[in-house]
């Protein structure tokens, strides 16, 4: 796996393929930007990278978090727990936390989420 790289102004960014989205199966992909050099992009995509090949969950800008969690199943959950934990798990996912959460990008939810927002 390696990483695109290119000059925007002054500064420099990186944008690397970290998958596919699990519901619509298109490529997704993390770009980061303001770096003074070239080689600090380079470093940073290479710590990114080497990130993604351990299992760190890679969470971009806009992820809704129903994706972050089926992510997180099929990264953790599947070597975590045995599979009729694992089932239930999906059951808890599917039936409770997506339908209140599950459309929220994960930088709109804060400990303060507004009820309203939510329409609980």
């Amino acid at each position: 796996m390696k990483g695109h790289f290119r000059k925007r102004g002054n500064k420099w960014s990186f944008t690397v393929d970290i998958g596919t989205n699990p519901q619509t199966g298109k490529r997704q992909q993390k770009t980061v930007s303001c770096f003074k050099t070239k080689k600090e992009a380079q470093n940073a995509c290479s710590e990114l990278i080497n990130n993604m090949n351990k299992g760190v969950n890679i969470i971009t800008k806009d992820q809704l978090f129903r994706d972050y969690l089926y992510s997180w199943l099929e990264l953790h959950g599947k070597q975590k727990f045995k599979e009729t934990m694992f089932k239930n798990y999906i059951n808890v996912i599917e039936y409770r936390t997506i339908p209140i959460l599950g459309n929220l990008k994960l930088n709109e939810i804060t400990l303060y989420t507004d009820k309203a927002l939510l329409k609980i």
